[in-house]
């Protein structure tokens, strides 16, 4: 049977008035992002959540760790 394929999200494809919730996999420190200052101030609207999400690093000095992305309506992560 064939499996159609699908497109992940990029970040333009999240609401504007919504929030990235940001979580460092090693020090668990907790942030938000807006998406609307994704799209606009950091110009990465065209980015791909996922690879957005494997490319961010935790903000907390000396961490730098891996993060984990999470957003209101998580059916837009499920096909990253």
């Amino acid at each position: 049977m064939f499996k159609g394929w699908t497109i992940p999200p990029q970040v333009k494809d999240l609401p504007r008035d919504g929030y990235i919730d940001i979580s460092c996999r090693s020090c668990k420190r907790l942030w938000r992002q807006s998406v609307r200052d994704l799209v606009e101030k950091e110009r990465v609207g065209a980015q791909f959540v996922d690879l957005l999400e494997w490319q961010t690093r935790c903000i907390h000095p000396g961490c730098g760790g891996m993060v984990c992305f999470a957003v209101e309506d998580d059916e837009l992560l499920q096909a990253a």
